[in-house]
């Protein structure tokens, strides 16, 4: 007695297939439908039904037929197929329907031998090259080292079927492989969706432009859905005036602070900013960017406090191109300090425990819970919106400043900005009068004293017994 078909599914060269025995030849038939493991199955499931089906009516020549007519269908398609098969059986159909054309798929500029790794497809994208190479189509990635972090720390090194994901051709690379990374344990939650963004952009950007895969393995909407977000926390005027005049925190570092929460900008844009983007003429005083995160440059007038508290700075600034220089930043180690921007990633935990020993230890700032951020660096720029829309000032004068396109931003604003207002908040003091740095320079005076301070290597106050103990846990 013939063993009864079984037929079994398997993953080659970009496609899944399914394979059975008819009339005792093993025939083939490629699944172009099938994304996943989970719908071949479903498709090879349906092909079995209706091979046992012409095999038990005598009928099996007309097989390979129907399930080539099956593979190619969706499930909607199936079922007809399943009813003409039916036809065939009962003697009412004479033979199966042909089968639809295969996807028309464009076929690679790259030779076949070709093959191209997903690492080495990341590289390409992170390093820039994809964008030199199609430039009206790729734009230059703004924050490339966030998505090498990314890559390096939960993609390229995950090891799956044995073997690391960086080492996997393109068109091998299935929504298993996607899958298996997001399911990682030591994968944190609050990145689960940046790292799937990585995965579903690279695939994207492999079909078109560079072509070298027919289509994304991965389906539409497989992206998590975004995570809830937190409560955040701004920052009093009166607070900010408290740590403009802490002389342990550097400087410079005081300064970025306080021209972020009295212009709002965004962080890329302020801690990059060059003396050459400012007019500080006296009648004047303006920023320009001219490239910001929304492609769009933008310019306006600066607080007069601001403005001359740039004036001022800029006498005294070890730099004559960056407004925010290292060369400003105390060095804590024996090391030469280079004239680029200062390095404000670590800003957040710094900014945080300057305004504990300032006697800022509002709860809301430095205690971070499953509904609330504890304070950030980013916030500095929502401090900004907060309080220019408390005191009045419109929309579009905010938009100016920070860039955003749409009203809908400024609309998550609107409710602390109302609290605010009740609570009698005004504008910040004058920057240059509340760094006592910046005062005791004046109009006229030349601040050697100060110069000083930022050329000599100083070494910065350690956190200490007590502030650990004051700190609320983050």
């Amino acid at each position: 007695m013939a063993r009864p078909p079984t037929g079994h599914v398997y993953f080659d060269h970009g496609s899944r297939f399914a394979a059975f025995s008819i009339l005792g030849k093993r025939e083939h038939f490629r699944l172009p439908l099938a994304t996943t493991d989970e719908e071949a199955t479903k498709t090879k499931e349906v092909m079995l039904k209706a091979l046992i089906r012409l095999r038990k009516a005598g009928k099996e020549t007309q097989a390979k037929a129907f399930l080539e007519q099956i593979a190619a269908s969706d499930a909607r398609r199936q079922q007809n197929v399943m009813v003409i098969l039916d036809g065939v059986v009962r003697g009412v159909e004479l033979e199966a329907p042909p089968a639809p054309p295969p996807p028309t798929v464009l076929a690679s500029p790259r030779a076949p031998d070709k093959v191209v790794t997903f690492g080495e497809f990341a590289e390409q994208w992170v390093s820039g090259e994809l964008a030199r190479l199609y430039p009206d189509r790729v734009k230059a990635i703004r924050h490339a080292n966030t998505n090498r972090e990314r890559l390096n720390n939960h993609i390229l090194h995950v090891v799956f079927q044995g073997r690391r994901t960086a080492d996997v051709p393109l068109h091998e690379f299935t929504q298993d492989h996607a899958e298996y990374i997001l399911r990682l344990p030591t994968l944190p939650a609050g990145s689960r969706r940046h790292v799937a963004v990585v995965i579903n952009r690279l695939l994207n950007l492999a079909v078109t432009p560079a072509r070298l895969i027919p289509r994304s393995p991965l389906p539409t909407r497989w992206l998590p859905i975004p995570n809830a977000v937190k409560a955040r926390s701004w920052l009093y005027p009166t607070e900010v005036d408290s740590l403009m005049g802490y002389r342990e925190a550097p400087l410079v570092k005081r300064l970025y602070i306080g021209v972020a929460v009295r212009e709002g900008p965004r962080r890329g844009n302020l801690v990059n900013l060059d003396w050459a983007s400012l007019d500080l003429a006296k009648d004047r005083g303006t920023v320009t960017f001219d490239e910001t995160k929304g492609g769009e440059g933008i310019a306006w007038r600066l607080d007069p406090g601001t403005a001359e508290a740039l004036r001022r700075w800029k006498r005294i600034c070890p730099s004559k191109t960056w407004v925010f220089p290292e060369l400003a930043v105390p060095a804590d180690r024996k090391r030469k300090r280079r004239d680029r921007p200062m390095y404000v990633t670590n800003l957040s935990r710094l900014l945080r425990g300057w305004l504990l020993d300032c006697g800022v230890d509002r709860p809301q700032l430095h205690t971070a819970t499953e509904k609330r951020l504890a304070l950030r660096a980013h916030d500095l720029r929502a401090t900004f919106v907060t309080v220019a829309l408390a005191v009045g000032k419109t929309d579009s004068w905010v938009m100016d400043r920070t860039g955003h396109k749409s009203y809908q931003m400024l609309a998550r604003y609107k409710r602390s900005a109302r609290m605010a207002n009740e609570m009698g908040v005004q504008w910040f003091a004058e920057l240059h009068e509340v760094v006592p740095e910046l005062a005791a320079l004046g109009e006229s005076a030349t601040g050697t004293d100060v110069v000083n301070g930022l050329t000599n290597e100083t070494t910065p106050r350690p956190l200490g017994k007590d502030r650990k103990q004051r700190a609320p846990t983050p």
